[in-house]
Parts: structure tokens; sequence; C-alpha cells
């Protein structure tokens, strides 16, 4: 998936929500909950790109 595709699937997934928390998890590293218990993971790699992780959210089910 390239990185305009990857973009407009995230604008997809978080488009009129709000953020409720954003926390520095981690030098580096940023964590965010948004309205719909999506949570968004950054971490700031060492060679300077940005890894970005996307869990939860309604109608996700966690595992026990």
């Amino acid at each position: 998936m390239s990185l305009e595709e990857e973009t407009k699937r995230l604008q997809e997934l978080i488009g009129g929500l709000t953020v409720l928390e954003a926390v520095r998890s981690k030098p580096g590293g940023l964590f965010i909950q948004l309205s719909n218990q999506t949570r968004l993971f950054v971490d700031a790699r060492p060679d300077g790109t940005l890894e970005l992780s996307v869990t939860g959210g309604n109608g996700w089910q966690d595992e026990a």
C-alpha cells in the first residue's frame, strides 16, 4: 500500500472523531486515544521515519 493510500485509509478511520487523550508514552513515542476508543501509537524510529499503529475502535473486539 502506498503512503497516499495509507493516508486516505487513516483519514477514513479517524475523520470526525475527537481526541480524548494524547500522552508521550516514551521518548520518541506518542499515544492518542480517540472518542470511539481507537488508539493510535506513533513511534519515531532511529532512521528518522515514523511507525504508526492503529488499534481498537467501535466494532473491534479485544481478545481476552
